[in-house]
């Protein structure tokens, strides 16, 4: 963008403008490659995604009954302290794609709480819900407009897409 701003300059000559923004743009340039480019590697590394595996690692977000939506506690549904299974499921699989060193242990971390946690609920009440508490391995979720469901369908894809996926990487492991 610096460098379109110091073209579009240009062709209102306006030299002073065109030289502050080349100028911005090169030290941004010099920067990015500063921090991000890998000589071993021989290539860039995104480090916004290893802050957003620390970051949420650190947040408070990560429970052993699953991955709370936030951490308010205001009685609705999107809020602490319930944990939805598709959401789980994409955090999973983004900590998994980021590429990052400590991506998939995060997502093995998540995926293991979670399978407990679903197990602990079934054991319970022998049923699947619709959000559980991630407080809580085998909490139930609550809160919100209406009462949860049980049997779930996207709590019982995301059971079955997280027990292949261990069982892949138990099967990887020996």
């Amino acid at each position: 963008m610096e460098r379109d701003i110091a073209a579009i300059a240009a062709q209102l000559g306006a030299t002073q403008l065109q030289n502050e923004f080349m100028a911005r743009a090169s030290a941004r340039l010099r920067g990015i490659n500063a921090v991000m480019w890998s000589a071993a590697d021989n290539c860039w590394h995104d480090l916004l995604l290893q802050a957003a595996v620390m970051g949420l690692q650190a947040s408070g977000l990560v429970q052993p009954g699953g991955l709370l939506t936030s951490l308010y506690h205001s009685g609705e549904q999107w809020d602490a302290p319930n944990a939805w299974p598709p959401l789980v499921h994409m955090i999973i699989e983004a900590a998994v794609e980021s590429g990052v060193t400590n991506g998939t242990a995060l997502a093995n971390q998540l995926a293991d709480n979670w399978l407990h946690a679903n197990m602990v609920a079934w054991q319970a009440t022998g049923h699947m819900h619709e959000k559980y508490n991630g407080y809580v391995p085998g909490g139930i979720g609550r809160g919100g407009e209406y009462k949860p469901q049980v049997g779930f369908g996207w709590s019982n894809g995301v059971l079955m897409a997280l027990l292949e996926r261990k069982w892949k990487r138990a099967a990887r492991e020996t």
